[in-house]
């Protein structure tokens, strides 16, 4: 098994002394594409001079906004999964397959690696937690996980209606819809709002169900801690190299996994809040 290299935001090493500009993929020994870190207070405009054409390096950026806790997590291995994706694309890719396609299959990449932080074996061996305390946060993100499944089901389901239906009397509707589906209140004068263009809502229900097809598939290949695996990392760097050349049922399908379905997705969460 390869190395593990764990460093903090601080330790890594500052691009021309710039404490705000941090090499995040050279200062972990990953020299296949480059990763770097912008940590930069809100409003700040005064970015970084720097030049990477000496080294040939395409450069990544991953932007985020901390806020503490696990959700910094989760959402700093999402956003990863995008990075890693289109870094990953082949260049020879046409413009369609590059920047086109079935956005279900980035986001499914991006799900997959958030997904690692829902893990309880992912959250022992790198966050630290016991495993009584594992347990029980994944308890709890499973509900979050099932709220939101629910709640974007019934935007969709809404979403459809909106687009056939009259726009002033809609409000009544999105409230029923979401309120039954979640169990929370939502107010009627967010029917417009709380709406994705191009029912990219659907686009996050194929992804889950991707998502959890990777994840089983993985498992199935390269074992439960699949994500410590070298091997893994190239089978998914491999998968990724397509860009979204594929859409999301043809790349389930070439995983071996058939056309998408919610049954693996039903089958994590169930463990995840039995």
């Amino acid at each position: 098994m390869a190395d593990v290299t764990i460093k903090r935001f601080d330790d890594l090493e500052s691009y021309n002394g710039e404490g705000r500009f941090r090499y995040a993929g050279r200062s972990l020994g990953v020299s296949a594409w480059g990763m770097n870190i912008l940590m930069l207070p809100a409003q700040w405009s005064d970015y970084p001079d720097h030049d990477h054409t000496k080294d040939g390096q395409e450069e990544v950026y991953l932007v985020l906004r901390p806020r503490g806790g696990h959700a910094d997590y989760h959402t700093f291995w999402h956003e990863h999964g995008h990075a890693h994706h289109f870094a990953s694309m082949d260049p020879e890719l046409s413009f369609e397959a590059r920047w086109l396609g079935d956005n279900s299959v980035t986001e499914g990449f991006a799900m997959l690696f958030d997904h690692m932080t829902l893990d309880p074996r992912w959250l022992m061996r790198y966050p630290g937690l016991e495993s009584g305390e594992a347990r029980d946060l994944v308890f709890e993100l499973g509900v979050n996980e099932l709220f939101m499944l629910r709640r974007y089901a019934a935007k969709l389901a809404y979403e459809i209606r909106l687009h056939r239906g009259d726009l002033d009397r809609m409000g009544p509707e999105y409230a029923e819809r979401l309120t039954e589906a979640t169990l929370f209140r939502y107010p009627e004068g967010e029917y417009l709002l709380d709406v994705d263009p191009g029912f990219y809502s659907a686009r996050y229900l194929r992804a889950w169900q991707l998502q959890a097809l990777l994840a089983s598939q993985l498992t199935e290949r390269f074992d439960e801690d699949w994500f410590r695996n070298p091997r893994a990392g190239g089978y998914i760097q491999h998968l990724m190299s397509r860009g979204q050349a594929d859409n999301g049922d043809q790349l389930a399908k070439r995983v071996g996994g058939g056309p998408l379905s919610f049954e693996p997705l039903r089958r994590s969460l169930e463990q995840m809040v039995s």
